[in-house]
Parts: C-alpha cells; structure tokens; sequence
C-alpha cells in the first residue's frame, strides 16, 4: 500500500483489486484513476466503501441456539442502528449509517451445500462478523460460510464477537485451518461498558479507523448529546416551572376571587370578618374582585379607633355634644377624655376611688359630672363630683344625703345638676357653686334614674319602688306619681316634652308627661324578664326598648293614644343576651343597641332591619352613644376598651364657612370665601390657619399654584391677588381694568397667572416680576374656561362664541381658532401632553326648550385643528368634560341623568355612570384618576369606581354645586350650589377613604383590624 499524502492511504480492495485512496477511518475520497481496474462509488449508506453489486456491509454468522441467537440479534440492531459521528461521513452522504447486515433467521435445511440465498448474501457481504461462544465450533454452517467467504478472497474481513468461553475453545474450526487470526470484540463479561467496546472496535473496523479515534470521536459526540439533552431538559424544566407558575398563578386567582366572593357573602353579619377574608384575597392574588371586596367591606366596616387605658371594665361613655371628645367612666375609677377623629387621649381624671357609674357632659361641652358607688361598700361612694372637662379640675364635689348615686345629669340649661342616688332621694344642685338647692324625697325604695324635664321646670324620677314621678322644681313636690307593676328600670323623655317612657318586667309604657297617664304599653317582651331602658327618637314619634332577654322593640306613638291600648312595634331580633342600653341617632332613621353577647348592633328604625354589628369587643357591651351629628358612635365594654366607630360615612367630617372653596393640590389646605373675607382652613380638623387680610371686593374665583406654596384670588372689582400659601402674606395685585373678573388659574410652574374678565378679555402677568405679559383679544363672547398647557408656553380658552382659541402665553397672539362646535363651548381643556384638546359644547338650543342638538364631546389636535374623534353615547346636551389628572381619562356629564368615562387615547366608552335622578352638572376625578364624584339636579353627590362604573357613596340632599378631590383622593370638598335660593353658605368636607389606592387602602385595614382570623375562621375559608 503507498502513501498518496500524508493524511490518505491508497491501497487495492481485497475482494476485487480495485485501487483507492482513503482517509484513516476508509472513507473512500476518490478512486485513483491511473490505476483503476474497475468502478467505485461513494457508499451512500455511510462513510465506508460500497462496491458494484454489493448489498451488505457485513454478514452475522451464527449458530442457532438460543444463547448465540440473542448476541446475534443485538449485533444485528446496534450496527443497523449506528450512526457514523458527521465528522467521519463524507459532505454530502444522503444518510450517517454503516449500511444493512445480514443475519438468517431460520435454521437452514440438512444439507451438503449452503443455500443459494446464504451464498448469494455472502458474496454481497464486505464482511463476516462470527458470534463465537464455546458452542460454536461444533457448528458445520457457520464453519462453511467461514470458507465460503474466504474463498471470495475477503479472509482479513473477517471479524469474530466472543461471548463466553476462551478464543481456542470458542472460535469454529474452518479459522484455524485457514489461519485467521481475527479481531475478536469481547462482551463475555455482558456489561454495559463492554457491548459499547465491542460495538465501537467492530464499527472501526467496518469503516477503517483506529480504535481509539472512533471513541474519542464517539465520546465527543456523546458529549453534544448530553448536552442537547441537558439543554432540552432545561428547556423542558423552564416550560414546565412557566407552566407550574401558570397554574400557580390560576389556583391563586380562583382562590382570590373565591375569598372575594366569601367576603361579600359575610358583610352583612361581620363586616370585620369580610375585610379580613377580602386582605387575604389580595395577598394570594391581587384581583379586581378582591379588591372591590375589600372597598366594599370597608365601607361597612365602622371600627375607627380602640380606647385603651382602663384597668378594668368601661362602665359609660358619651360624647361631648359637638361630637369632638369622648369621656369615658371605668371600674378604675378614672374618668378618660379622647379626641374622636384621632382617638387619641386627651385628659385622664382620677375621678373616684370606686367604679364610675354616670357620666355626663354639660351643654356647652365645658363641665362633667360623675358618680360612683355599689351595693358592695359605700365607703367613699357618696360623692358626685363637677370636673373642668378641658383641664381636668375638679370644680365641686355633692356629697349626698346617704346611699351612692346611680345616675347624674345637667340641666338643658346647665345651671342645675340632678342626682338619684340608692336610698330614693333626688337632689338638684348648682352647678356653678356646688350648693344642694333642693331635696326632691318621697319614693320608698332606691331611685334608677332621673332627668330634667326640656324646660328645666321638673324633673322626672323612676325607682325600685315600682313608681314613676314627676316633680315640680318651684316647691320641690310631686306632681303626679304613676304607679307600675314591678321596678321601673328605665325612664325617657321626648325632646319635645309630650311624653314619657317607662320601662318595667315585661313590657314598657308611653305615657303623657303632663299627667303620666297611659297613652300606650308596648307589648313584645318576654314577661319574665325586664325591660332595662327606653329612649325616644329625636322627633319624639319612636320609643325603643331594650330587653333582658335580647329583644328590643321600636314603638310607633300616634298622634292619639290607641284604641286597644297598644303602640304598633317593630321587633328587633338578633342578640343573644340581654340587651343593656338603647339610642337612636339624631336623624332617627337607625337604632343602636348595647348587649351581654359582646356585640353592639345599629338597625334601620323603621323597618328593624340588621344595619350593621359593630362587633370586636371581647366582653359585655355595657353602653353606647352616638355623636351629635350622627357620625360615630361610642361602645364601651367590660372587656377593658371603648370602640369608636364610624355609623355614617355621608355626613361631613368638616363644615367651613364660605360660598365657595378650593383645596390645594398638594397639601390638607383649603381657601374659601363669603364676599371679600377669604380664610385658609386645614381639611383634616377644620381648623382655621390664617385669615388672608387685603381682599377688597367680593371674590369671584381662586387657584392654587401646583406645589401648593401660591393662592391666586379674582374678584368682581377687576383685580386679581397672588398670596402666599404659608404666611398669607399678600405678594402681588394684577389690576385688569373696571370689569369684574370671572376665572383664574395659574401655569403649571407658577411663573403666570392667568384671568378672564367679563369684558371677554384674558391677560397674563409674569408673577416674579408683577409685568403684564400679554393680552388675549379676540373672543366675541363670554369666556367660560381658561387653561395652561403643561409647558406653560400656550393657553385655551372657551367661548359663548362657539369658538375654541389656543394663544401665545408670551405675546399674546392667536395661534388657532376651532370652528368645530355649533353652540357655546363650556370647557376646552389641553391634554398631559399638550397635543390634543378637549371641547364641550351643548349644541344648539337652551335650558327652556330643552330642545339642544346633542353635540358630541370633540378631540381635536392642538397643532391643526383637525378633528380626532368624537365622544357620542349621550342623548341629550352635555353640561361638562373633564380631564383626569394624567389626561387618560375623560369623563362627561349630562342632561340625560347619566356620566361617562372615556379613554381620551381612543375614544372607547369605559362606564356608564347611572343612578341621579336629575340631570348631572359636573363631575371630577380623584387625582389618581379611579374615581369620579358627580354632582346633579337632585341635591345629590355620588362617587363612583371611574372604570367599572360601581357606585361607592351617596351623599344625598345638599344640593352641592361642584367637587374636588384632596391631594390623597381620601376627602372631597363639596361646594355650594349657586342655584339661588338654595345657597348653603357652607363648604362641606366628606370622608371617601375608599377612594385610594389598594395599598393604601391595605395600610387603612391594617390601622383598623385589630385582630387575625381565627383558626376555625381559617380552617373554613382558608383551605
């Protein structure tokens, strides 16, 4: 064999003596034309020689038995089966296989000659591969078709597979007669390491390599294997971690929405227990359904503040009558004041040295009475005393006759001081001396209460003693005495001083205050038990009861006592243990109970229906109060604490004096002003932080800068004032001429100011430098709105004219006039980008016809003019469109009773905004742009969820002109209507403290809850 070059072999083939040239591993390259004798090809099956007419790569001779059968099988398989590394195939082979193998699979016929598909398969075979074990040589056809094939001239092509026994033992006869020595491939150990040797040392040979190549490269190519495979297992490992994130994430938002739904189903019985179940909602997924629970649950959920600080039970509480302290009176002893929108403590009074029993403000607010003493020992209990209710002093101390006091109270006038004390006796005092006046003595037994009558003439008393009294104050007699059936546990008066309430066992009775004649008994009761006390509504048409046995009633009074003798009731049902006190809410329209089954519970008083519990105390409920505005209410417990809760959400947190106001945009501030007189007012308390002196002629309008630091005043004498938002310093005055102004705002970096006057005129001063900066003329017609664009370089305005004007904040100069709209334009606001602007007109038409033509809210492009798209879904005029704070949204409100929320990108129609009654006169956003307050023809104010349309709150029946936001979306100033004879004179701020985001709403559930879920609260909802 010569060398053709250092890399190819040349040699002659064994079987025909045709010449070629191959690589190491006898991949054929090309045949060697100037010493061909014959044909060769490329061997399309893999990287080996095939020659003309040869079918079979190699040819398995075996013997049959079973043994040898399997080994030649699995070497039948595994060489079909190989595919030959890329590396050693020749480019362009259609297939990376050695070719097909021979193996019989029948044991041939007795038979002196091979068959002719056994000869025809050898010649046809490059190589014979013999399956050798020690059965082997005992074979007469595989001994035969070892000389067949060597006859062909191929004896060096052949191979041998040892399975079992030594080569001398196992290899056939026919190789050692013909002096084969052959490469014997060893698997008689059966492992897994050795059938992959023999497998590749029989694959090196079938394709000419060396050994030890084909493993490396058998390795390597191993190696990629492993590493697709690694890298398909890590592809497969992320798929699967992505599509177990997936699933996680739906498991989780099932179990949100599932939570969610759990929350609602329990709001009406334990609106703590839905906050709770809605938080946990959010923490496994945050959902929309899960956070609309929870808004929904903290609407219903009151609880404000826990009043901690008593060693012991609360025995009483009550609120101050403007509703801003709580005084407290506990088994210590000690008299506690706390603020009530804080709750934070005020005063602790070391008031007795026993349990307080009574306490009671004076109508000013300014004195407070206590009483203490028990059964148990009256050693220090004779004793009521008068306190300071601001310093704590202690004014006067009324030592009683004997026995302990049982009750204490002011006169309406608070002059006068009552006390009914254990032994029967009342006594009236002054409240400004401590001087006992008067003795009022003639019931046997001990007295359980006593009361002024509203004009302070008598005083009413109820005792063990089974009768009621009314007493004259001029000669201190009785006036008239009632006579009951048991101990008369509870006495009432109406405001109006008609009728009086008694309470006994078994039932309660109305009588007429002037004579204590029966008017009417209220049945209901359980007769073996007591009725503990009877309150009237506010209007003095409702007495309700509270029972032992856990009902209330709320009795109807006529205007005439009722012909069977009974008042017409009202049952409410639910407590589970005696029910201690009864209050109705200044309103009248709900009833509040106190109870043994550590619950307090407010009811419709109408139709007795379950408002809401106020439950969380873990003890006796033994008193509750309601505020003078009907707001919050006070329960305090045997459990060592006092609840303050929030029972009305609509009624206003602050009033502040004014016809008109605005809140800053980043601060608890508000300016409001009544004529000339412009004051500065913190949101959150209403207090009054500066009066703003300097103002001449009545104000119009007024502004704050965007950080707050600026307020900016118009008023109808022409002249526009630029304050200081701290000091209320006066730092500018813009005079335009004589005609009063009608708006003003500022740039959004609060270097201009900006003011309309009735004479259709805008002028624009530098605040820095006090200049005139320019003049906007060219309005033919009222000039309803102005505005800024966000860079401050250019302004919009809106006309009667039914033009829209975009200017020059520098100079002044028109740089577009829209010409879109057919009637008067209200409003024309620029987006956050300054690109569009938005414009509203009503159409044509007027308020007295009604007959307007429908014309739609118009986008526009500030730079052209050219119409974006319009706004159409109302059905009649539309009043107003506003902007959110980052230009979003944009919602409109309508003659036809209804808002709409729109995607200012695309024109899309977000939510329907429908429940006033009247047509609606504005709407604003919340500065985050969730919600939406409007304000309608029907007195009302309504707030919304701005994308689904949901309504959150009504506040009803104050006729308010226009909303706003505070910068935290958690108050809403409502101003006046300017609809004459319904003007208030007042600015209200309302509580929305759903209106905020969900962390902040989260944080607001965390302050309120003040406990965790329980375990069987957990076991059902949770798993």
């Amino acid at each position: 064999m010569g060398v053709v070059r250092s890399s190819l072999y040349a040699g002659r083939s064994a079987d025909t003596g045709r010449l070629f040239a191959s690589d190491p591993c006898g991949v054929i390259l090309a045949c060697v034309p100037e010493l061909q004798l014959g044909t060769c090809k490329t061997d399309r099956f893999g990287g080996g020689v095939q020659f003309s007419g040869m079918r079979y790569t190699a040819f398995i001779s075996y013997r049959h038995i079973e043994s040898d059968r399997r080994w030649a099988k699995w070497l039948h398989v595994t060489l079909e089966s190989y595919r030959i590394p890329k590396s050693l195939r020749k480019a362009g082979a259609a297939s990376g296989r050695l070719g097909r193998v021979f193996r019989d699979e029948e044991e041939l016929a007795a038979s002196s000659d091979l068959s002719r598909e056994v000869t025809s398969a050898l010649e046809d075979s490059r190589y014979l591969l013999v399956v050798c074990s020690p059965s082997t040589p005992a074979s007469r056809w595989v001994n035969e078709e070892i000389k067949q094939f060597a006859k062909l001239g191929r004896q060096d092509n052949i191979l041998a597979l040892l399975t079992a026994g030594e080569p001398e033992q196992s290899f056939p006869p026919a190789m050692s007669q013909l002096g084969v020595e052959p490469l014997a491939a060893d698997v008689r150990d059966g492992s897994r390491h050795g059938k992959r040797d023999a497998e590749l040392r029989i694959v090196a040979t079938l394709l000419g390599c060396r050994f030890d190549d084909l493993r490396q490269r058998e390795q390597e190519r191993r190696l990629r294997r492993a590493m697709a495979l690694l890298a398909i297992m890590a592809s497969a490992s992320i798929l699967f971690a992505m599509l177990a994130v997936v699933a996680v994430v739906q498991l989780n938002t099932a179990k949100s929405r599932q939570l969610a739904v759990s929350s609602l189903y329990v709001l009406n019985d334990d609106p703590e227990l839905a906050v709770m179940l809605a938080t946990e909602g959010i923490s496994v997924r945050r959902t929309g359904e899960a956070e609309e629970a929870l808004r929904e649950a903290m609407l219903h959920f009151g609880l404000r503040h826990i009043l901690k600080g008593h060693k012991g039970g609360v025995e009483r509480a009550t609120f101050t009558p403007d509703g801003k302290r709580i005084a407290t009176g506990g088994d210590d002893g000690t008299v506690r004041i706390w603020n009530t929108e804080t709750g934070a403590p005020i005063l602790v009074i070391q008031a007795h040295k026993r349990a307080v029993n009574s306490v009671a403000f004076s109508p000013d607010g300014w004195l407070l009475v206590t009483a203490s003493g028990s059964r148990i020992s009256e050693t220090g209990g004779r004793t009521v005393r008068v306190w300071d209710a601001g310093s704590g002093k202690l004014l006067h101390e009324l030592k009683l006759i004997q026995g302990y006091a049982v009750d204490a109270k002011f006169s309406h006038d608070g002059k006068f001081v009552v006390t009914a004390d254990s032994e029967g006796f009342a006594l009236v005092w002054d409240a400004s001396s401590g001087k006992l006046k008067m003795v009022l003595q003639g019931h046997a037994a001990g007295l359980t209460h006593a009361s002024f009558a509203p004009d302070d003439r008598s005083v009413f008393t109820s005792s063990s003693d089974w009768k009621a009294a009314k007493w004259d104050l001029a000669s201190g007699r009785p006036v008239r005495v009632y006579l009951h059936h048991s101990d008369v546990y509870g006495l009432a008066l109406s405001a109006d001083g008609k009728f009086a309430a008694t309470a006994e066992r078994g039932y309660a009775q109305v009588e007429s205050a002037m004579n204590l004649k029966p008017w009417c008994e209220i049945r209901g009761h359980d007769a073996d038990h007591d009725v503990l006390d009877v309150a009237f509504s506010p209007d003095g048409r409702l007495v309700a009861t509270a029972g032992s046995e856990g009902v209330s009633l709320v009795a109807t009074i006529g205007a005439l006592p009722p012909s069977e003798g009974f008042c017409p009731v009202t049952t409410l049902s639910g407590h589970n243990g005696s029910v201690n006190k009864v209050i109705f809410t200044p309103n009248g329209e709900s009833v509040l109970t106190a109870s043994d089954d550590h619950t307090a519970r407010v009811w419709d008083s109408k139709t007795g229906r379950l408002v809401t519990p106020l439950l969380g105390h873990a003890g006796i409920v033994n008193d509750v109060d309601v505020s003078g505005d009907g707001r919050y209410a006070v329960t305090a417990s045997a459990d060592g604490t006092a609840r303050i809760w929030q029972i009305n959400a609509t009624l206003p947190r602050v009033t502040l004096p004014g016809e008109g106001g605005i809140l800053s945009p980043a601060r608890f501030q508000a300016l409001t002003w009544q004529g000339s007189s412009v004051s500065l007012w913190d949101i959150r308390d209403g207090h009054q932080i500066l009066k703003l002196d300097g103002q001449t002629g009545n104000v119009i309008e007024a502004a704050f800068s965007a950080n707050g630091d600026l307020a900016l005043t118009a008023s109808e004498d022409g002249t526009a004032r630029v304050w200081d938002g701290s000091s209320g310093k006066l730092l500018r005055t813009f005079r335009a001429d004589m005609s009063p102004l009608t708006h003003a705002t500022f740039s959004h970096d609060g270097n201009f100011v900006a003011v309309v006057s009735q004479d259709n005129v805008g002028r624009v001063w530098n605040v820095n430098t006090g200049k005139l900066t320019s003049e906007l003329r060219g309005h033919t017609g009222f000039v309803n709105s102005i505005m800024f664009s966000s860079d401050s370089g250019r302004l919009v305005t809106a006309s009667e004219d039914h033009t829209v004007r975009i200017w020059n904040t520098v100079n002044g100069s028109t740089m577009l006039v829209y010409r879109g709209h057919a009637g008067p334009v209200r409003r024309a606001s620029f987006t956050a980008d300054g690109e569009r602007v938005v414009s509203v007109s009503p159409g044509t038409g007027n308020d007295t016809t009604r007959e307007w033509n429908n014309e739609p809210v118009r986008i526009w492009n500030a730079r052209t003019g050219a119409d974006i798209f319009h706004l159409l879904g109302h059905n009649d005029a539309i009043e107003d469109a506003i902007l959110s704070g980052d230009g979003k949204l944009v919602v409109t409100s309508s003659y036809d009773r209804t808002a709409r929320v729109w995607d200012a990108t695309t024109g899309v129609n977000l939510s329907e905004l429908r429940g006033h009654i009247e047509r609606i006169d504005g709407a604003t956003f919340s500065p985050d742009g969730n919600f939406v307050a409007t304000v309608g023809g029907d007195c009302d104010m309504r707030v919304w969820d701005a994308r689904s349309g949901r309504i959150l709150l009504v506040f009803a029946g104050n006729c308010f002109g226009a909303t706003q936001f505070s910068p935290d979306g958690a108050l809403i100033m409502a101003k006046p209507s300017r609809i004459p004879g319904i003007h208030t004179g007042t600015v209200d701020i309302l509580s929305c403290e759903v209106c905020i985001d969900t962390d902040k709403l989260l944080t607001l559930e965390r302050e309120r809850v003040k406990r965790s879920l329980l375990a069987s609260e957990r076991d059902r909802y949770l798993r």
